[in-house]
Protein backbone atom coordinates (compact mmCIF):
# COMPACT_ATOMS: atom_id res chain seq x y z
CA UNK A 1 0.00 0.00 0.00
CA UNK A 2 2.93 2.00 0.84
CA UNK A 3 4.62 1.59 -2.73
CA UNK A 4 1.26 2.27 -4.31
CA UNK A 5 0.95 5.88 -2.39
CA UNK A 6 4.14 6.63 -3.34
CA UNK A 7 3.94 6.19 -6.95
CA UNK A 8 0.82 7.71 -6.90
CA UNK A 9 2.14 10.89 -5.19
CA UNK A 10 5.36 10.46 -7.89
CA UNK A 11 2.87 10.73 -10.41
CA UNK A 12 0.94 13.73 -8.82
CA UNK A 13 4.49 15.95 -8.56
CA UNK A 14 5.22 14.82 -11.93
CA UNK A 15 2.45 16.10 -13.31
CA UNK A 16 2.05 19.19 -11.57
CA UNK A 17 5.37 20.20 -12.89
CA UNK A 18 4.20 18.89 -16.41
CA UNK A 19 1.43 21.47 -16.22
CA UNK A 20 3.35 24.29 -14.74
CA UNK A 21 5.77 24.41 -17.12
CA UNK A 22 3.43 24.60 -19.82
CA UNK A 23 1.64 27.01 -18.58
CA UNK A 24 4.37 29.17 -17.83
CA UNK A 25 5.84 28.15 -21.53
CA UNK A 26 2.28 28.88 -23.58
CA UNK A 27 1.50 32.01 -22.22
CA UNK A 28 3.86 34.32 -23.50
CA UNK A 29 3.24 37.66 -24.22
CA UNK A 30 4.44 37.68 -27.78
CA UNK A 31 2.46 34.58 -28.68
CA UNK A 32 -1.22 36.42 -27.39
CA UNK A 33 -0.96 38.56 -31.61
CA UNK A 34 -4.42 39.59 -31.98
CA UNK A 35 -5.94 38.96 -35.27
CA UNK A 36 -8.31 40.85 -37.38
CA UNK A 37 -11.76 39.23 -37.89
CA UNK A 38 -13.73 40.11 -40.66
CA UNK A 39 -17.10 38.79 -41.47
CA UNK A 40 -18.93 38.86 -44.91
CA UNK A 41 -21.92 38.31 -46.03
CA UNK A 42 -23.95 38.48 -49.41
CA UNK A 43 -26.92 36.72 -50.73
CA UNK A 44 -30.08 37.24 -52.37
CA UNK A 45 -32.30 36.86 -49.56
CA UNK A 46 -34.61 40.03 -50.03
CA UNK A 47 -35.12 40.73 -46.51
CA UNK A 48 -32.57 42.35 -43.10
CA UNK A 49 -30.99 38.99 -41.51
CA UNK A 50 -30.18 38.87 -37.87
CA UNK A 51 -26.32 38.35 -37.12
CA UNK A 52 -24.71 37.56 -33.87
CA UNK A 53 -20.65 37.66 -34.33
CA UNK A 54 -17.89 38.22 -32.08
CA UNK A 55 -16.74 41.45 -31.54
CA UNK A 56 -13.82 43.62 -30.68
CA UNK A 57 -12.45 42.31 -27.65
CA UNK A 58 -15.61 40.19 -26.89
CA UNK A 59 -16.14 36.59 -26.72
CA UNK A 60 -17.92 34.05 -28.70
CA UNK A 61 -21.00 35.26 -30.67
CA UNK A 62 -21.98 37.97 -28.27
CA UNK A 63 -22.97 41.22 -30.25
CA UNK A 64 -26.49 41.21 -31.97
CA UNK A 65 -27.38 43.44 -35.29
CA UNK A 66 -30.10 43.22 -38.03
CA UNK A 67 -28.44 43.91 -41.21
CA UNK A 68 -29.47 44.15 -44.77
CA UNK A 69 -27.12 41.80 -47.16
CA UNK A 70 -24.74 42.75 -48.51
CA UNK A 71 -22.34 42.98 -44.99
CA UNK A 72 -19.00 43.15 -43.95
CA UNK A 73 -17.88 44.22 -40.04
CA UNK A 74 -14.01 43.72 -39.18
CA UNK A 75 -13.19 43.41 -35.68
CA UNK A 76 -10.31 42.80 -33.25
CA UNK A 77 -11.38 40.08 -30.49
CA UNK A 78 -8.80 39.21 -27.48
CA UNK A 79 -5.97 38.11 -28.35
CA UNK A 80 -7.02 35.54 -25.82
CA UNK A 81 -9.49 34.19 -27.48
CA UNK A 82 -9.03 30.99 -29.81
CA UNK A 83 -11.82 31.20 -31.63
CA UNK A 84 -15.02 33.73 -33.30
CA UNK A 85 -18.19 32.84 -33.58
CA UNK A 86 -21.38 34.26 -36.31
CA UNK A 87 -24.83 33.07 -35.99
CA UNK A 88 -26.88 34.46 -38.86
CA UNK A 89 -30.60 33.99 -39.40
CA UNK A 90 -33.24 34.74 -41.67
CA UNK A 91 -36.97 34.11 -42.12
CA UNK A 92 -39.73 35.22 -44.29
CA UNK A 93 -37.37 35.27 -46.83
CA UNK A 94 -37.46 34.32 -50.91
CA UNK A 95 -37.64 30.66 -50.47
CA UNK A 96 -34.50 29.23 -52.33
CA UNK A 97 -32.34 32.48 -52.14
CA UNK A 98 -28.66 31.89 -50.97
CA UNK A 99 -27.17 33.48 -48.19
CA UNK A 100 -23.05 33.28 -48.30
CA UNK A 101 -20.93 33.99 -44.97
CA UNK A 102 -17.55 33.81 -45.00
CA UNK A 103 -14.90 34.33 -41.60
CA UNK A 104 -11.21 35.64 -42.74
CA UNK A 105 -8.56 36.34 -40.45
CA UNK A 106 -6.24 38.48 -40.79
CA UNK A 107 -7.20 38.90 -44.38
CA UNK A 108 -6.87 35.08 -45.46
CA UNK A 109 -10.27 33.52 -46.00
CA UNK A 110 -10.48 30.71 -43.56
CA UNK A 111 -14.16 29.74 -43.80
CA UNK A 112 -17.60 29.98 -46.18
CA UNK A 113 -20.66 28.42 -45.45
CA UNK A 114 -23.28 29.06 -48.34
CA UNK A 115 -27.40 28.13 -47.13
CA UNK A 116 -30.44 28.33 -49.04
CA UNK A 117 -33.54 29.34 -47.45
CA UNK A 118 -36.13 26.77 -46.90
CA UNK A 119 -39.46 26.95 -48.51
CA UNK A 120 -40.67 28.97 -45.40
CA UNK A 121 -37.85 31.88 -46.95
CA UNK A 122 -36.02 30.92 -43.41
CA UNK A 123 -32.19 29.66 -42.77
CA UNK A 124 -29.70 29.48 -40.38
CA UNK A 125 -25.68 30.11 -40.38
CA UNK A 126 -23.82 28.73 -37.40
CA UNK A 127 -19.85 28.95 -38.01
CA UNK A 128 -17.85 28.73 -34.99
CA UNK A 129 -14.31 28.96 -36.49
CA UNK A 130 -10.84 28.11 -34.20
CA UNK A 131 -7.81 29.48 -35.11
Amino acid sequence: MKKYLSNYFLLSVLFSAVCLISLLTSCKKEELDSKEITYELSGNFGKAVVVRYTPTDGTLADTEETVSLPWKKAVVPNAINASVGLVVTGDNGAPGSNVIAKVFVNGAEARTVAMQADTNGDFVININYLF
